[in-house]
This record gives C-alpha cells, structure tokens and sequence, in this order.
C-alpha cells in the first residue's frame, strides 16, 4: 500500500472517529453551543466525504493491505496528539466547556 492511501486511510479514520465523538456530544451539549458541534459535524463530514471520494480511486491498493499493521495503529495515535496539542497551541481552549477553542 502507498503512503497516499495510507494517509488517506488515516484521515477517513481519525476524521470517523472525530464524527463519533462529535455526535455524541451533540446529545449532552447545552442549546447555546449547539451551533458550535453542528458546524464542527459538518466540517468533519466534508473531510470524511473527501478522503472517501478520494480512497475510492485506490481500491486495489487498499485490497492488497487486508492485513492491519499494529505499529502503524501506535504512530496514529501518536500523529492524532500532535494535531490536538497543535490545535491547543493554536487555539487555545474553551472558556465556557474547556475543549479546544474552535478556529475563528
């Protein structure tokens, strides 16, 4: 498997993953933040849709790599803290929920 459908695969999972959690939140967020996980949903979505779009004109390459890599599952992890503590750094956190603020 190449590192372009590696790198896809990454962000359809992380992006996925964000969904969730995202989702989730929706049911336990107060009214007035709402909006807030609503356009953080969407922006979640787009990414998803696009890395999909995307790995669609991979199909074989992602055949071929059936087998899951477990260090590769660590480097994710890893990789996926430093684009939250990125984040954290360039945003700042919530006043009002103590999450990452959200871009302006």
């Amino acid at each position: 498997m190449n590192t372009t459908v590696k790198s896809l695969l990454f962000v359809a999972e992380t992006s996925a993953t964000e969904l969730r959690e995202l989702t989730d939140k929706l049911d336990t967020v107060p009214p007035r933040q709402a909006e807030a996980v609503l356009r953080a949903i969407q922006k979640c979505g787009d990414v998803l849709s696009s890395a999909l779009d995307r790995l669609s004109h991979y199909g074989e390459s992602i055949e071929e790599a059936a087998v899951y890599d477990k260090a590769v599952e660590a480097d994710r992890g890893l990789l996926f803290a430093a684009l939250r503590l990125r984040d954290v750094s360039t945003r700042g956190f919530c006043v009002d929920c103590g999450g990452i603020a959200r871009a302006q």
